[in-house]
């Protein structure tokens, strides 16, 4: 289930612990409220900021869905993705496997973030 609170611990857990403006890789849903919560910026969020919205959309999806290793690099080197947020949208459905490569930095059981380290 959604949950918002949640959410927004890990919001809260960001703002503490991240650079400002870091990148944050999460889901469509969730992409638009992590700026509410943090002083980050998401790869997905409102489509008056997203450069290139459906594209993006459309990458952001594949990465979630399409499980290429190879490629989520690529995409999350393209966007300079600093954390990913699993939130339980979708960890249900969609743990793609290049996660296993990141660490984990915040786990609620609901929500967790995963760090990307620099290349």
């Amino acid at each position: 289930l959604y949950n918002p609170k949640a959410l927004a611990k890990a919001g809260r857990w960001l703002q503490e612990n991240s650079k400002p403006f870091s990148v944050v890789l999460s889901s469509r849903k969730n992409g638009i409220i992590i700026p509410s919560f943090s002083a980050n910026k998401s790869v997905f969020g409102h489509p008056f900021e997203t450069a290139d919205y459906i594209q993006t959309g459309i990458r952001v999806d594949e990465f979630w869905e399409k499980n290429d290793t190879d490629q989520s690099l690529a995409l999350l080197s393209h966007w300079g993705v600093d954390y990913i947020l699993v939130a339980s949208d979708l960890q249900a459905t969609a743990r793609p496997l290049v996660l296993q490569k990141f660490p984990v930095v915040f786990d609620s059981g609901q929500v967790v973030i995963f760090e990307v380290p620099d290349e």
